[in-house]
């Protein structure tokens, strides 16, 4: 698109001015892409409407939930251009914000397979029969697919916004901008899913070790014999504990009739 550009200058006391250059005449030509008002807000309705019905598709197949993440960024894409029909300056900035806080946020969201293959670790850990032979590969699997599928669509916005091929002067600003912006997005996906992994790993780290010590402990108590030999292993004096008493001695023998009046005298 064709640009032109009048300055003029006016002014008071301008003694030896020279008028000769006092219009300034710039022309140029500004490179950009629209789909046009009416494309761009159907598709956008369309895109928003089909990524809200995948997201509640999600409770039943997760993969729905990546489609939903691809769907909802070319929403915004086909959005972006809507602002520029009414010349909103700041409607585009504000649609690159809420592409970044839609892909993190659906970042967050699917990394639940963290969960279920940390929760599946945790199981072998207790001997119990489990679904991966390999769960730390599994893991780094799961972390180079999310990361994958979850930082292109990013490129997909890109492409709905400036078109193919991109219709964007090649000034160093812009292409700089552009290549900050996706980096960002980028960067904040992986950050999110190694955060993601790392938490599922303590939770369920900590949640194991609470259950073996309980059925430890339950286990010991069960067969007080094998708790006083583990006690004496640790190097507890059980001599010191149990001297005078009989090696014949029951529970009922410890009690004596004595200690048992005194208790009552002291109540009273």
């Amino acid at each position: 698109m064709p640009l032109k550009c009048t300055a003029s200058l006016n002014g008071t006391l301008m003694h030896k001015n020279i008028e000769a250059n006092d219009v300034a005449i710039y022309e140029g030509t500004v490179n950009s892409f629209s789909w046009g008002l009416s494309v761009s807000f159907i598709a956008a309705v369309i895109l928003l409407a089909i990524s809200l019905f995948l997201i509640n598709l999600s409770s039943k197949n997760e993969k729905m939930r990546l489609v939903a993440v691809y769907t909802g960024v070319a929403a915004l894409g086909f959005a972006f251009h809507i602002g520029q029909a009414f010349s909103l300056i700041w409607w585009g900035p504000a649609i690159l914000v809420v592409t970044a806080l839609w892909v993190w946020r659906m970042t967050w969201s699917s990394s639940e397979e963290f969960r279920l293959i940390h929760e599946d670790y945790q199981r072998a850990r207790r001997g119990v029969s489990t679904m991966y032979a390999d769960h730390f590969e599994a893991l780094g699997d799961g972390r180079r697919q999310l990361s994958l599928i979850l930082a292109l669509p990013i490129f997909g916005m890109m492409a709905i916004v400036l078109g193919v091929p991109p219709q964007m002067a090649s000034d160093r600003t812009n292409l700089i901008s552009l290549v900050v912006y996706m980096a960002v997005v980028m960067i904040g996906v992986w950050i999110l899913l190694a955060k993601s992994d790392k938490m599922y790993g303590n939770l369920f780290g900590r949640l194991t070790d609470v259950e073996v010590k309980a059925t430890r402990i339950e286990r010991d108590l069960g067969d007080p014999a094998r708790l006083l030999n583990e006690l004496a292993d640790d190097g507890l004096d059980l001599t010191a504990i149990f001297e005078g008493v009989s090696t014949t001695a029951t529970v009922s023998d410890l009690v004596s009739d004595n200690n048992i009046d005194e208790g009552v005298n002291d109540d009273a």
